[in-house]
């Protein structure tokens, strides 16, 4: 799942602001990422959630649909950036232990369920 991360403009990490409650620093690929969320998802939110890889916008996508009023469906998108500038291989045999900045951009929906359902990642997952 390496090919999620994206490469940061030339300008680099330190242009960019970093929000403390949605950006983080992690030193795992993607795909642990991935197998947290759906972990997540299946033992603490009981299958609501709508986990997707959108390789064509290089992303994960979460959604939750709400039953009662589609106008409140939540959609969020994770991307991973490269923090170090460095190219990332995948090599046979070795560790992939790349240093990744990842941020969670809530795209659709209500703000509160958003925070709600954000709390309660960071609560089981980090």
């Amino acid at each position: 799942m390496l090919q999620l991360v994206r490469e940061l403009p030339s300008v680099g990490l330190d242009a960019y602001r970093f929000n403390d409650q949605t950006d983080f620093d992690i030193d795992v690929a993607p795909g642990v990422v991935w197998d947290e969320l759906n972990s997540f998802n299946e033992d603490c939110y009981e299958g609501k959630l709508t986990i997707e890889n959108n390789e064509e916008k290089r992303c994960l996508m979460i959604t939750q649909e709400d039953e009662e009023d589609a106008s409140n469906n939540l959609t969020v998108k994770v991307k991973f950036f490269n923090a170090t500038g460095e190219p990332i291989n995948e090599e046979e045999g070795e560790e992939i232990r790349p240093k990744l900045r990842m941020q969670f951009k809530k795209k659709r929906g209500d703000l509160v369920t958003w925070y709600k359902l954000f709390s309660d990642i960071k609560e089981a997952s980090f």
